[in-house]
């Protein structure tokens, strides 16, 4: 089975998201991103003032803090997947992945690599893409629109799931 696609700019950044999303350090990241107001207003709270008092002489610092969390890390994220996505020749042009009973190969513009089922410590998906992960921050991924129909990509689940096992997230093991 062969999938072929090309990358662009948004699809780049969403890759980058997803992977990253895939690490506990940035979720912990965010978490702590969303309490840190709260406990800043919440301890100001128990010295003594009142919530209202405690919004209006913290708010715009929050605010702040806030939009950078929501807004501007947003934007630079985007600003850097399309700069890397720029800069890197392999990721430029179609690639085209064919999956075998013992290997996967990549080809690209620039290169053309093959790579053992058993170099996979993981695989997972997500709505838009299955990633296959070659240790813990890298992986290839295979957007699911590249895939001719649902039938194709069944087809890949379930050779996804005999190749790699339990390293297969539960979605590869489950009929579609």
């Amino acid at each position: 089975m062969t999938v072929t696609f090309r990358v662009t700019p948004a699809m780049h950044y969403r890759v980058r998201r997803a992977l990253a999303w895939q690490l506990m350090s940035v979720r912990i990241a965010y978490a702590l991103a969303v309490l840190f107001p709260c406990v800043v207003i919440g301890l100001v709270v128990a010295g003594g003032e009142s919530l209202t008092e405690a919004l209006r002489t913290l708010g715009y610092p929050l605010t702040a803090f806030i939009l950078v969390w929501v807004a501007l890390v947003p934007l630079l994220n985007r600003w850097s997947a399309a700069r890397r996505l720029r800069s890197y020749p392999g990721l430029q042009g179609e690639i085209a992945y064919s999956f075998g009973e013992e290997s996967i190969e990549c080809k690209s513009a620039v290169a053309t690599g093959t790579v053992s089922w058993s170099a996979y410590i993981r695989a997972v998906e997500n709505k838009e893409f299955i990633f296959l992960f070659v240790n813990k921050t890298m992986a290839n991924f295979i957007p699911k629109a590249a895939f001719a129909d649902d039938g194709a990509l069944t087809e890949m689940r379930s050779l996804v799931a005999r190749k790699l096992g339990t390293k297969a997230a539960p979605s590869f093991h489950t009929p579609s």
